[in-house]
């Protein structure tokens, strides 16, 4: 009986670190459509919160169709002073609740 309640307890246990951690992950829904430079609009979806997308060629912003506000750099990664998005050229954005 023991060794039942033990199996029981670390299998509740790892579904709910389980759980917890699928949770955290989930991509924000919607839709980021920004303006290429190459032609035609570019889209970024199911994004996750803090991580900077590369953009390259984008000129501006169409359509941001999340609940994140959104954060524009004039250079790859992330590099530079942030900007506002609908401001012209940039080259990465990082989105954040």
């Amino acid at each position: 009986m023991r060794y039942i309640v033990e199996t029981l307890g670390a299998v509740t246990a790892g579904a709910a670190i389980a759980l917890t951690v699928t949770a955290g992950a989930h991509a924000a829904p919607g839709e980021f459509v920004y303006r290429s430079q190459i032609g035609g609009p570019s889209v970024l979806n199911d994004l996750d919160s803090d991580r900077c997308y590369n953009t390259p060629g984008a000129a501006g912003v169409l359509t941001n169709d999340t609940d994140m506000h959104v954060a524009a750099f004039p250079g790859p990664n992330c590099e530079g002073v942030p900007m506002d998005a609908e401001t012209g050229a940039f080259e990465s954005v990082v989105f954040s609740r």
